[in-house]
């Protein structure tokens, strides 16, 4: 549930970002236009991949994508963020890390309640918990990094650390999430294993 708040503290603050930043450094693209795109992005593109994670294994190769996606999109906003093309080029990567993200944590989660003693609403709950805590934090933080940078006068500051969060997470994507969510796995299974002998 930490990871999915992270990813979406990360992957809220462009959106922030982006409506401070078109203005101030490429006034030749509305200020509307990563929304709209991510909007289509989402919708041609979600069910295809929502199908797509319900049939892997390796749920957690596509977590991997999603923040890798939010990497290429911050790490594109450093080194060229003053160009048009950038500019929307990121916001397309960070609405497929979005697509990738989104439905293949819906599966761990799912997959994680239908072998745990956790029910599957409550599991979803507290999902649905650390997503908006994640967008909170996601949005105050968004203001507060691009303020920092301007008066630093090191305009890509802002996204330079999120993609530095980005790449740590997906690091930790590959071996240490996949780790701890077996665990937790391993243990509700234990415990709903000795409370069904405990009933007996």
């Amino acid at each position: 549930h930490l990871s999915n708040a992270v990813f979406w503290c990360f992957a809220i603050q462009p959106m922030i970002g982006f409506s401070l930043h078109i203005p101030k450094f490429t006034p030749e693209i509305p200020v509307s236009t990563p929304f709209w795109l991510a909007a289509l992005v989402i919708i041609f593109f979600q069910i295809p991949v929502s199908k797509r994670a319900v049939r892997t294994r390796d749920h957690f190769r596509f977590l991997r994508i999603g923040y890798g996606c939010l990497f290429l999109s911050f790490a594109l906003m450093v080194v060229a963020g003053q160009s048009a093309a950038a500019v929307i080029a990121s916001a397309i990567l960070l609405s497929f890390g979005q697509v990738f993200y989104g439905p293949s944590f819906d599966v761990v989660i799912a997959r994680f309640s239908a072998n745990s003693s956790e029910q599957t609403a409550k599991l979803m709950s507290q999902q649905m918990l650390y997503q908006s805590m994640g967008t909170m934090f996601g949005s105050l933080i968004g203001g507060v990094l691009f303020d920092l940078a301007q008066s630093l006068h090191l305009p890509s500051l802002n996204w330079l650390l999120l993609a530095a969060g980005s790449l740590w997470m997906m690091v930790l994507s590959k071996h240490k999430i996949p780790d701890l969510y077996r665990s937790a796995k391993l243990n509700s299974a234990k415990l709903s294993t000795a409370s069904a002998s405990s009933n007996l």
